[in-house]
Order: structure tokens, then sequence, then C-alpha cells
């Protein structure tokens, strides 16, 4: 009876000390749409759009056909990049659109991708956990918080989702760590047009 006693009594310290991590652990969020500088990469004309994530320029409504408007909605090919040392970051968005196909997964049509540079150079792929409903949410834990190439930590790249529409997306990252976001690429972008395999379906980028 005693060991069973002391037994549930680690237990419930456990517990609490697991939660009182979790509490202290808190977010600070940031709005690509509060941006004072543009930072959405993939576009061919800023801050011509409809909407922020979209891809052709609102007066193309009325020039283009309808199927090829409602893909222009949708968020393939742009990015956001940004510079941290959080050790957590986590996307929360909203997509207006199913968040899957018959033929393709959610993480497909509606997911993000985030990558990292690594200290050779090289852009590595990092693991989220990931929550899907009315606002979908990735949370990546466990990243390293020094980098070679940056005091404030390392470059990052988060792709949109390919067959969706995005409403509003915040990104979070540990009060009291670094976040510097980068702002639009000054190289032009290269313009494709093809078919659906150009925007990516059912591969994992455009």
């Amino acid at each position: 009876m005693k060991t069973r006693s002391v037994l549930s009594f680690l237990l419930l310290t456990l517990v609490f000390i697991t939660v009182s991590a979790k509490e202290k652990t808190k977010l600070k969020w940031w709005d690509p749409a509060d941006s004072k500088m543009y930072v959405i990469n993939g576009q061919a004309w800023p801050g011509r759009t409809e909407s922020l994530y979209d891809r052709l320029p609102a007066d193309a409504k009325n020039k283009v056909r309808e199927p090829v408007w409602k893909l222009s909605k949708n968020s393939a090919g742009l990015e956001i990049r940004f510079i941290s040392n959080s050790p957590e970051i986590v996307v929360r968005y909203k997509v207006t659109g199913a968040l899957a196909m018959p033929h393709m997964p959610t993480t497909g049509v509606s997911g993000v991708d985030l990558y990292a540079r690594s200290t050779v150079g090289e852009w590595e792929w990092c693991k989220g956990n990931r929550s899907f409903g009315d606002t979908v949410t990735y949370t990546f834990r466990g990243l390293p918080v020094k980098d070679a190439y940056h005091s404030k930590g390392r470059v990052y790249t988060l792709y949109l989702p390919l067959y969706n529409s995005v409403e509003w997306l915040e990104i979070g990252h540990e009060e009291n760590s670094a976040f510097v976001p980068l702002k639009k690429r000054k190289e032009k972008p290269i313009v494709v047009y093809g078919t659906s395999i150009a925007q990516g379906a059912c591969a994992s980028r455009p």
C-alpha cells in the first residue's frame, strides 16, 4: 500500500513538472500581414494581389479563364524566410478551401513545409507535428539554436500550401528567442505556366 502511494505521488509530481514546463514556454506571434516590409517570396506582382497570399494581380481576374483565376488564389510556390534561434517554432493558419482531395492527402493540399539552412549551406527539412481543423497548426520542436552562419540563429524557409488559399497566417517563436523576418528577395522570379504538375500535384513542392 505504501509502495503504491509513493508511486502515485511520483507520477503526480512528474505530471506537474511536465505541465509547468509547457506553461513556461510562452510564444510570441508574428503576422506577415503586419510586416512593414514585404516578406512574401515567389510573387511576380507583389502588392498588386487581391489577397496577400495570391499569385496573380487583382486586375487579371477578368483577363484569365476562371479555373486559372481560382488556382491563382492557391499559395503554391510562395515562401516566407526568417532567421531564428528558437528551439520551438509554431505555424498556425486558416485556409479557405477543403483540407484534402480524393487523390491527394491533407499534408499536400493544405500543409506547409519548413526548411532550415545547415552550417554547410544545405537546406534541411524540419519534421513537425501537425493538427488540421478550422485552424491548421504545425509545431516544430527541438530545433538547433546555434548556427555558424548567423549569430541570431539559422535561416528558415517556410513553404505555403499547394492547393489551398491562406486566409491568415502567424508564426510563433519562444518569447525570449530571436526572430528576424527577411524581406523579399531582390532577384526577379521566374514565371512558370503549366499543368497541375508544375503546381506540385501529388508531390512535395511546386
